[in-house]
């Protein structure tokens, strides 16, 4: 390609089917000029199929246009009357079925009809782009390229950009950067292996859920429970997912990796369930047909119960002590409660952790190009709240690599191989502030260096990462106050979960008075969720260092004051219901809630100098 300004203001998208209807509906929402081409049909309308496509847009949940009016900037085209207008599009994307043949042939019947400078690009899931490429003359190839979006495309931050050999390296920066900065997406480059990064990890975590799981006698909903939310995960964990995604597709994922992964050392386990057979054999595919691993029934959920063979209300509870262990301890402190622990629970999420590491020690120098593609990947395909090598890095890299070795060699793992060379001689970091580590050139790989990365303030950032925003104007151990060049102050707390104390509170009297001084405006903002999780009541229970203070007689109180004090006693009510929650309330009342009381004075005094600081706040 020539280094000419690229610039994206037509796309033709091929294939009308969900995938390819929704890529339209996202391509409108960026409001550029949009035809969506499927067969022609046979009744009158050759375009009936297209305009069906089309209007099953405004019905579709989650929404896919911005608003249901932008259906009307989709062109409907077919093969037969329309190709000539390929040659006016920028970008064209092939979403038509996972079928090699299918889309060879259709590459060949539209390779004429392309643009000199026309990217094509395929949203395949998991076909090899190389032989994808195959059908195009050798001329075009440098212009073809994978480009998979996660369904729904509207909402799902990842997209995969997989070369063939021949891509061109500018096109790819090209692309790229029009997927970030028109479409909003995250983009990880891949390499040509069957199912990319995304879904080869993603699947291989399912599978080894559902063998744990199977080993351990537990219960779906049992499953669900404890590899949702309490490890880090969407709420919807394994089999909810699996439901969401859809049965069939689960199976055929599996089904590729099972025929194009013979060498894997985990073949064995590239298998579909006789369970999960069984229920795409009824129609229950998941939440697309009502039934899956779950349906509903009136207002009750139920799940499949594999030993009575039936649905049965949805029950699964996470063991009491397990879950306060997990729930209230540090991060690098989780696998070890895993792995410790003597409850089957326990034993379980250990399991599907150590197997995944294990997996992606093995896998990454084959799939990706550094550790940081396959944990975005994760985060942003899957919706973790943190990839594998961070869980791992964060637990202890050295520590858990010499328990995955014990486990191997005890027989405890699916598979004997050998964990990779490299993660013995790396240091304790994956990811650095420098960049994260690629096991083909044993060096490690910075961030891309594209300009579009440069206008992002907030990229994503990884643990180790330098996760750093703008300049820091002043810090202390409970908040930090920084710019990003203007006259706005942003303040950030550094407690965990963000949580507000003394600490937190002093920290943002100090930052008003700096602000008030020396800026134009302040904006308290956290650099990642949530933006605060309340008072910090372990703090409020700690005692305070004596001070010496001078005794004066009590005026009488003002009306505001007796205002504040009904206040307070209503405060003190909730508090300490919380603090039952967290068996924290003997502490509570040891002190008579003295503490929580100056915390709750400090706070409305905090929330006064806010709201009638002399700048906006």
């Amino acid at each position: 390609m020539n280094n000419a300004q690229f610039i994206v203001r037509k796309v033709a998208v091929l294939g009308a089917g969900v995938m390819g209807a929704q890529i339209a509906a996202h391509m409108v929402n960026a409001n550029i000029e949009t035809f969506l081409f499927e067969l022609p049909a046979e009744a009158d309308d050759p375009n009936a199929h297209v305009t069906k496509a089309i209007e099953k847009l405004k019905k579709h949940e989650p929404a896919p246009l911005s608003v249901k009016s932008k259906a009307a900037f989709i062109e409907a085209a077919n093969y037969d009357q329309h190709l000539e207008q390929l040659k006016t599009c920028d970008v064209v994307i092939e979403a038509i079925a996972e079928r090699m043949d299918w889309k060879q042939a259709l590459y060949e019947k539209v390779a004429p009809y392309l643009g000199e400078q026309t990217i094509f690009a395929s949203n395949t899931s998991g076909l090899s782009i190389n032989r994808l490429a195959q059908a195009f003359p050798e001329a075009l190839r440098h212009r073809f390229c994978g480009v998979h979006f996660f369904n729904p495309p509207r909402y799902m931050h990842l997209i995969e950009l997989i070369p063939c050999e021949q891509s061109d390296a500018l096109m790819l920066d090209n692309l790229e950067s029009f997927l970030v900065t028109y479409l909003g997406k995250g983009v990880i480059r891949a390499k040509d292996t069957p199912n990319f990064i995304a879904n080869r990890i993603g699947v291989f975590s399912l599978l080894a859920t559902m063998h744990h799981g199977r080993e351990s006698g537990l219960a779906f909903d049992e499953v669900d429970a404890l590899t949702g939310a309490l490890i880090g995960r969407p709420k919807s964990a394994t089999f909810r997912t699996a439901d969401v995604v859809g049965l069939d597709i689960l199976a055929h994922v599996i089904h590729t990796m099972r025929d194009t992964l013979p060498d894997d050392d985990w073949h064995s386990y590239f298998e579909t369930p006789d369970w999960l057979r069984g229920l795409i054999d009824e129609g229950a595919l998941g939440q697309k047909t009502k039934r899956g691993v779950y349906q509903k029934v009136g207002k009750e959920i139920q799940v499949l119960d594999l030993a009575e063979n039936t649905y049965r209300a949805s029950c699964g509870e996470v063991h009491d002590e397990l879950k306060q262990q997990l729930k209230y301890s540090k991060p690098v402190d989780r696998i070890a409660i895993m792995r410790n622990s003597q409850h089957a629970q326990g034993q379980f999420l250990w399991a599907i952790h150590r197997d995944l590491f294990h997996y992606c020690a093995v896998q990454l120098e084959h799939i990706a190009d550094n550790a940081r593609d396959l944990d975005l990947a994760i985060r942003w395909g899957f919706g973790w709240e943190h990839g594998p090598f961070e869980i791992w890095q964060e637990a202890g890299w050295k520590q858990v690599a010499d328990w995955i070795n014990t486990d191997i060699a005890a027989g405890k793992s699916m598979s004997n191989k050998p964990l990779p060379s490299w993660v013995q001689t790396i240091s304790e970091q994956v990811h650095t502030s420098q960049g994260s580590y690629a096991p083909v050139t044993g060096t490690i790989h910075q961030r891309s260096e594209l300009p579009v990365y440069h206008r992002q303030l907030y990229p994503d950032r990884l643990i180790g990462e330098d996760a750093t925003y703008g300049e820091t104007i002043f810090e202390t151990d409970a908040v930090r106050m920084w710019h990003t060049g203007d006259k706005i102050a942003i303040l950030s707390f550094k407690s965990k979960m963000h949580t507000i104390g003394k600490d937190v509170l002093n920290g943002i009297l100090d930052a008003l008075k700096e602000a008030e001084k020396n800026w134009q405006a302040m904006v308290i903002w956290q650099t990642e969720p949530p933006f605060s999780a309340g008072a910090n009541l372990k703090q409020a229970t700690e005692r305070p260092k004596p001070q010496h203070v001078e005794k004066r007689v009590p005026a009488p109180p003002s009306l505001f004051e007796k205002f504040f004090k009904q206040f307070k006693k209503s405060a003190q009510a909730t508090v300490l219901k919380a603090a039952r929650e967290l068996d924290m309330a003997d502490a509570l009342m040891a002190r008579k809630l003295a503490e929580v009381e100056a915390m709750i004075d400090q706070f409305q005094q905090t929330s006064q100098a806010l709201r009638y600081s002399m700048v906006p706040t």
